[in-house]
């Protein structure tokens, strides 16, 4: 529709102000997901964000600032979205159907900018790859921690090194392993933590949590696994025993 002056004149002013008073990178996902999700992907890969981190996974704000002013836009409008009179008095009186006439119009009208309000490590904690899962197992393993974990789980792998080790400093077989001290020198495993952080990635990811799940579970982890080897070093004499 062809506009005249006047109806221009009042077209422009409606939109100079929802220009100045509406977020329209906040509505966009509102009339156009799409384009929306499009205009984040795009700035997500300038800013080198990992590709299978997508918008919906990460806090992000978009703005759009628009490249016409008021005049332009009411010709555009005035070209593409008004076919009649009514039409054109429903977007100078109703703020959201004008809104949605201009983001629906050609999206280079728009300047489009994204911050990311995060860190990546945050995204990370709630959706983790097998590597960065595996690198927050091996920040957060201890192997005197995981030594104590197993004793305080009288664990049977540990028990068995203890008694074998035991046997070779000649205690007796029937030897109660209360009885004696020792200390755990070592503990290795035969199972990487790469196999191990495959094998539980759905879990950690269905957590949301990666960081509070590896320090909650991760020992457990590790002694349900059953893929690690503990070394032994006897502190008790085998005549003190019984003694």
């Amino acid at each position: 529709m062809e506009l005249t002056e006047t109806q221009k004149t009042k077209l422009a002013e409606a939109v100079e102000n929802v220009l100045q008073s509406r977020n329209f990178g906040g509505e966009l996902a509102t009339y156009d997901d799409y384009i929306h999700v499009e205009m984040v992907k795009d700035a997500l890969e300038q800013n080198d964000v990992p590709q299978d981190i997508e918008p919906k996974d990460i806090n992000h704000e978009l703005t759009l600032t628009s490249k016409l002013n008021s005049e332009a836009w009411a010709d555009v409008l005035g070209q593409n979205a008004i076919q009649n009179r009514d039409e054109l008095n429903k977007l100078i009186e109703d703020e959201d159907e004008l809104v949605q006439a201009m983001l629906l119009q050609d999206d280079d009208n728009f300047d489009a900018e994204v911050e990311i309000k995060e860190e990546i490590s945050e995204v990370r904690n709630r959706k983790p790859t097998k590597e960065t899962l595996k690198d927050e197992m091996e920040e957060v393993y201890d192997s005197y921690e995981f030594g104590e974990f197993l004793e305080e789980n009288e664990n049977e792998i540990l028990q068995q090194a203890v008694r074998d080790s035991a046997n070779d400093e000649g205690f007796p077989q029937d030897v109660e392993l209360k009885d004696i001290d020792y200390t755990i020198d070592d503990i290795t495993f035969t199972q990487s933590f790469d196999a191990v952080a495959e094998k539980y990635l759905d879990d950690a990811e269905e957590s949301e949590d990666v960081r509070g799940f590896v320090a909650e579970n991760l020992y457990s982890i590790l002694e349900n696994e059953k893929q690690f080897k503990v070394e032994i070093r006897i502190e008790s004499d085998p005549e003190d025993v019984g003694a």
